[in-house]
């Protein structure tokens, strides 16, 4: 679904959809995912040496795919994460 991106924003975020989200989640439906899985994806992509702000992004994209999933009750349990501390983003089942 394309809302109000410029082309460039959107081709930026289909590409770390394809590269880091998709392969990640091939086997993972919407009703298996949870807090725990998220962040062993935060922990994989700090493991490929990503940088602080890019994986931010990445779990941005993630973050807003789930609202928009949640919106269109495709997954009812949202999963409240991105609650920032000193060490950064920390994931949480609500």
């Amino acid at each position: 679904v394309r809302y109000s991106v410029k082309e460039s924003s959107y081709c930026y975020y289909d590409t770390i959809i394809s590269t880091h989200l998709s392969p990640y989640f091939q086997q993972t439906s919407l009703q298996e995912l949870s807090a725990t899985l998220i962040q062993d994806l935060i922990f994989t992509l700090e493991m490929r040496h990503l940088s602080a702000s890019y994986i931010q992004t990445i779990l941005l994209i993630l973050k807003s795919s789930l609202k928009m999933a949640q919106a269109k009750n495709y997954i009812i349990d949202p999963i409240c994460f991105f609650r920032q501390s000193s060490f950064g983003p920390y994931i949480h089942a609500c």
